[in-house]
């Protein structure tokens, strides 16, 4: 919920494409949500706060150290359901999105259960923050702070 206290801007937006790239200077991911205003104005947001995750289930003290040791960090103990099993997981992340193929492979080979590794960052964050084609986003300097739905709209795309 936005507080009122805050002093916002935001726009209403046609979600056109999502990308990130890698920040020089913090080193961490950027999000970049691409639109058009209904008066069919180009918009960029970002939003530099998410960050790649997975899920490792039953971790022992080794994967935990293998974790570290990639620059991941276990952030939440997870259940997660497959099959109405109930699955003890670790939520898993990590500084950079390149790192989540590379440390689910490792954890793959010893035979260990990895989910949600094989979601595109962008894709992830679009998902995570429930994300749809038309969006109010509420921004200051640029930068996301809260998104809601709304309704549809027809901008120009030309």
């Amino acid at each position: 919920m936005i507080n009122e206290d805050d002093i916002w801007d935001s726009q209403e937006m046609f979600l056109m494409n999502v990308d990130y790239y890698i920040d020089p200077l913090g080193q961490v991911p950027v999000i970049r949500l691409f639109g058009k205003t209904p008066e069919g104005e180009f918009v960029i947001v970002t939003d530099n706060t998410f960050r790649p995750y997975f899920y490792l289930a039953h971790p022992s003290k080794y994967d935990e150290r293998m974790i570290k040791s990639a620059g991941g960090r276990i952030v939440d103990n997870v259940d997660l359901e497959l099959y109405q099993e109930k699955i003890s997981c670790v939520k898993v992340e990590t500084m950079k999105p390149a790192q989540i193929p590379k440390l689910r492979d490792k954890f793959e080979s010893k035979g260990k259960q990895v989910f949600s590794a094989d979601i595109l960052f962008p894709l992830r964050y679009l998902y995570d923050m429930d994300i749809g084609a038309f969006v109010r986003v509420f921004y200051s300097d640029g930068k996301i702070n809260q998104i809601e739905r709304i309704k549809p709209f027809a901008p120009e795309l030309k």
